[in-house]
């Protein structure tokens, strides 16, 4: 879009300047601070995509909106950046524009779930590294794994070895994060 030719904007810019607009980016900040621009604030972010059988499975939001904890999903990866699209911010949180990806015991196993961030009280439970390819999660020490079958996460030992908690994130188009 740099290089699209706008036509005459002067305008426009002119009703900006009397108007003593503000950019859009004051307004994320201090309007929508919850908003994640994931290029503002992130080490490297785009779909998170696992080879399994051949094919490529990619984390999911399933278009999640809400603020109670739902189960993060997996399917393959269908180029979708409104699904697709998860950010490794500077701070360490895996996170959509809005959910952070937090681990849940549920039962005997722990769960990677999408939570709204303002709602995690105890921020340690957002917190994730990225080295080797390989999603952990800071305060179970466990790493985010596809199922054998490819249907669905599991939070499991890590194992650098293990081709099922390999992750790549992939830009739309590639970014150079």
């Amino acid at each position: 879009m740099k290089d699209a030719d706008a036509g005459d904007i002067s305008k426009r810019q002119e009703i900006r300047r009397t108007l003593k607009c503000k950019p859009f980016y004051w307004f994320l900040q201090t309007v929508w601070p919850e908003l994640l621009p994931y290029q503002h604030n992130s080490k490297v972010w785009g779909k998170v995509q696992t080879d399994m059988l051949a094919r490529k499975i990619c984390l999911n939001n399933n278009k999640y909106l809400f603020s109670w904890p739902e189960k993060l999903t997996v399917r393959p990866c269908q180029e979708d950046p409104v699904t697709e699209v998860f950010a490794l911010t500077n701070s360490g949180q895996l996170r959509t524009v809005l959910q952070c990806v937090v681990v849940i015991l549920d039962g005997l196993d722990y769960v990677p779930h999408l939570q709204s961030c303002p709602e995690v009280r105890n921020i340690s439970v957002t917190q994730w590294s990225y080295e080797f390819q390989v999603l952990k999660h800071a305060a179970t020490a466990l790493c985010l794994e596809v199922s054998e079958t490819g249907l669905h996460l599991v939070m499991n030992t890590c194992d650098r070895s293990n081709k099922r908690q390999k992750w790549e994130f992939k830009g739309f188009p590639e970014n150079t994060s």
